[in-house]
Formats: C-alpha cells, structure tokens, sequence
C-alpha cells in the first residue's frame, strides 16, 4: 500500500490515540450528537456539529501497522472505537466497517461504542464468519440516562430503541455490554431499574464508569492522557451495587474483553 502520509499527524490530530494496551481510532473527529457532558468541545473537538475532519480507514490502517505503539494479535493492542465521534454515524459508518474487518482479519480485538441503533442490516458488510476467536469484536452500548436522555442526549437515538442493538448481537453470537457511562451525579442513578430490567431482558452484564473532566488528578484517562482525567461520582457504588443482581458489572470496558482474551 503507498499512502503518501505523515503518520505523527494522525496522532497529532487525535485519529489515533493511547498506547501499546489499548489503541483508539477514529474516521472523523467531532460528533454530530449534542450530549450535555460532552468532553469533545474541552479539547478541541465539535460536539452537535457535523464532524468536519474525516479520514478514509485505509489511511489510518497504514499509519497504524507503521506505527511502534500497535501490537497486532489476541494479546496485542485493543482497538476502540468511537471516543472521538460516534462510529456509527451516516458521514463515518462505511469506514467504520472496513476498520473492523482489517482487525478481524488480524485477529486483534476491537471494541466499539455507540450511542446508535445497530440492526442486523448494518453489520451485513462487516465479515464476522472470518473472526478468529469468541469476543474478538465486543460492542458497548452507551447510556448515561433514560428519563433525561432527550435533555441530555440530544442528537442520540432513543434508548429504548438503541437497546435493540443487544438483539441484533445476541443472534450473532458477538457481546455486548450496557455501557453506563459517564455516570451523571444525582441523574443516572434515577433510572437503576430501568437499566436493571434492560439487562435482565437481555441477558447482558454491564459497565459502569466515571465521566471525563479537564481538571488534573492522579486519575489519568487513557484517551488525551495529557488533557482528560476520570472524574468519579459519588453515585457510582450505588449503580453498581443494585444491578450487580442483574448480571456482571464492570468498572472500565477492557476488562471484558481481557476475560474473553
């Protein structure tokens, strides 16, 4: 492949980010979603927008394999999607799908993240028959609120349709995982039951994880690792605590997947 490209830019730019355990990447930067507590817009990225910076998957795949902090394989990097933009959106999906067959075709694990109904229709481009192990792709499924979401989560598909995405997984034999995250004090924790019948619908565990903030702690993200730090809420025990009675429950999304490597 002969791709006439300055791979630092990428990283520069944030369509790669992280290190040798996990790698995120991303085909556009910015989200046309409007979330409330977006930390896109606190570095340097455009939340309720279209994403004015896309990238073809072909180029990022190139300057990933060029680059010393990938380690392709089962044990190697995790690739993750959808931190920067939703990887499911329309102007990114295609490249969304090429991304997840390179690494299926390398065997490496990928997860994404979506705030977006995944039907099975979506996934008919993508070549799940080649993947090489069981959790090789996960999927997380994002929800900070149900009740708020059309004042929080403007621009997101709703929920109860967003959950739809578990069927389509579930049937395809790929996990997939409630991602409560970021936990927004005094909101998410109004619908624990909710997320509790969500999962004993399903029959998925889940996660349960701290918003970002640009206020500096020992707690360092590992996205932006320079500029974004975890920022815990007193509310997080108790999510935790009630719906461990629906399933398994995570603090951070690489934990599954290290169980199914």
């Amino acid at each position: 492949m002969n791709i006439d490209i300055e791979e630092d830019s990428l990283w520069k730019e944030g369509f790669l980010s992280g290190d040798q355990n996990r790698i995120f990447i991303n085909s556009a930067l910015g989200c046309s979603a409007n979330c409330s507590y977006c930390y896109l817009p606190r570095i340097g990225y455009n939340n309720g927008l279209s994403p004015q910076k896309l990238i073809s998957a072909q180029k990022l795949v190139y300057a990933l394999q060029k680059s010393n902090k990938f380690i392709p394989g089962k044990k190697g990097s995790i690739l993750s999607l959808g931190c920067f933009s939703e990887c499911w959106d329309k102007i990114n999906i295609e490249e969304t799908k090429k991304i997840l067959n390179f690494a299926i075709n390398q065997g490496d694990p990928i997860q994404l993240s979506t705030k977006k109904c995944v039907c099975m229709e979506d996934f008919i481009d993508v070549n799940i028959s080649e993947m090489k192990w069981l959790g090789q792709i996960t999927v997380f499924v994002s929800s900070a609120t149900i009740s708020h979401w059309n004042k929080m989560e403007k621009g997101t598909t709703y929920p109860y349709k967003r959950f739809k995405t578990f069927e389509t997984f579930n049937q395809i034999n790929i996990p997939a995982y409630l991602y409560i995250k970021p936990v927004i004090n005094g909101i998410t924790l109004l619908d624990s039951h909710l997320y509790g019948q969500i999962m004993d619908l399903y029959k998925i565990n889940a996660v349960v994880g701290s918003s970002f903030n640009t206020q500096y702690s020992n707690n360092i993200a590992p996205i932006c690792t320079d500029k974004l730090f975890y920022d815990y809420s007193p509310d997080e025990e108790y999510i935790r605590s009630m719906l461990k009675n629906f399933g398994k429950i995570y603090r951070f999304s690489i934990e599954p997947i290290n169980e199914l490597r």
